[in-house]
């Protein structure tokens, strides 16, 4: 399922998701982002049991995750607009890259409710929509090496919905940031020719070669406290 929509960026929501991905570690820095975006484009289905929908990133050295931020709405085929949150969690993963394609599962974390914040960036303005919401998590921290890779968030609705059976979550994609290459996939339709919205944080796992630089420098510093004593 996809919805054409032609909102402009949401740089509200998005903001307070970003902070709240890095609530975990006040030193945590961005280590993907496709979150710069100029104009929120479309929205496509992601949910468990669904269409599920990825986008690939890369990592230049080693890096321990800790946090991700993404965009998104709810539709409900033939209603009006919805105003209430319908998930009972998000499943965010990570998988590695198979040619092109997502590969094999190397991380997945499921979020229940008051695990993730979610921020409301207004009303999506057509019929049978909510308003775009900003989401931000703390992970528990993973390593990934330097590569390419695969990501995904899934809605995880109950069944019977709080609505009606026919309600879906759309994660949102977006055109403009550097790091957007026009490439997503789907379990429907395989590879898209647009992007996702979402960011991960995370810091560079030092090299083993920095590790003993820094253990011969503090080695030097104690035995040089010891002498001036």
């Amino acid at each position: 399922m996809k919805q054409l929509i032609t909102k402009r960026l949401v740089a509200f929501a998005a903001g307070l998701a970003m902070v709240a991905m890095t609530a975990r570690d006040s030193n945590a820095g961005v280590a993907y982002s496709q979150y710069e975006y100029s104009a929120v484009t479309n929205l496509v289905t992601s949910m468990e049991g669904n269409v599920v929908t990825f986008d690939n990133f890369s990592l230049g050295k080693q890096t321990e995750i800790d946090g991700a931020a993404w965009l998104g709405a709810y539709f409900e085929n033939g209603t009006g607009d919805l105003l209430i949150d319908m998930a009972d969690s998000f499943t965010v993963s990570v998988y590695g890259n198979a040619g092109g394609v997502p590969g094999a599962l190397l991380e997945s974390q499921t979020l229940g409710l008051g695990m993730y914040s979610e921020v409301s960036g207004g009303p999506v303005g057509a019929p049978g929509y909510s308003d775009y919401f900003g989401y931000g998590a703390a992970l528990n921290p993973f390593r990934l090496d330097a590569g390419d890779y695969w990501f995904s968030v899934t809605a995880n609705i109950p069944s019977p919905a709080p609505v009606s059976d026919d309600t879906y979550w759309l994660w949102g994609s977006g055109v403009g940031d550097s790091d957007m290459d026009g490439v997503s996939f789907s379990t429907a339709n395989g590879i898209e020719t647009e992007d996702q919205i979402f960011a991960l944080s995370g810091n560079v796992v030092p090299e083993p070669s920095s590790l003993a630089i820094v253990a011969v420098g503090g080695l030097f510093l104690t035995r040089r406290r010891k002498r001036s004593n």
